[in-house]
């Protein structure tokens, strides 16, 4: 799932990806081609590589039909649940929205993933079922 919010006194989209840990982990297994164990790391530095890339190949933002970069400001370990947090870089206030959001498709077939947007207060939500990646939201 993918929560996010537009800043507009910063002017940046900023929220977080919540995965399944263990999904998550044969995820970035089967990309990697190797063991990665997301509790507790041979390497955290190489472990922090493998999710900044994965993460940026498999969620992308595009606002106003431009490309929006975002950093990866951290992640957690919370139960059974990974969470991933995100803040774009200076952006403008978002008219249309588009999200392409393949995060654990390569692995699970039936893979549902849900974006939530907020922008000025309005609310939005929508799920898409593997294949399909693309969420759009309009403001």
């Amino acid at each position: 799932m993918a929560d996010l919010k537009y800043d507009a006194r910063e002017k940046v989209m900023q929220g977080s990806l919540k995965i399944f840990l263990n999904d998550f982990e044969k995820e970035l297994s089967k990309v990697e081609n190797k063991k990665v164990d997301l509790l507790h790391p041979k390497d955290s530095i190489v472990l922090r590589q493998q999710i900044d890339s994965y993460v940026l190949k498999h969620f992308k933002l595009k606002i106003n039909a431009k490309s929006i970069h975002y950093q990866i400001l951290g992640f957690e370990k919370e139960e059974e649940a990974f969470w991933i947090y995100i803040e774009s870089k200076v952006c403008p206030l978002p008219k249309n929205l588009l999200i392409e959001n393949s995060i654990l498709f390569e692995t699970i077939k039936d893979q549902m993933n849900i974006v939530q947007i907020e922008v000025n207060a309005n609310k939005k939500s929508l799920k898409q079922n593997n294949p399909n990646k693309e969420f759009s939201f309009e403001f």
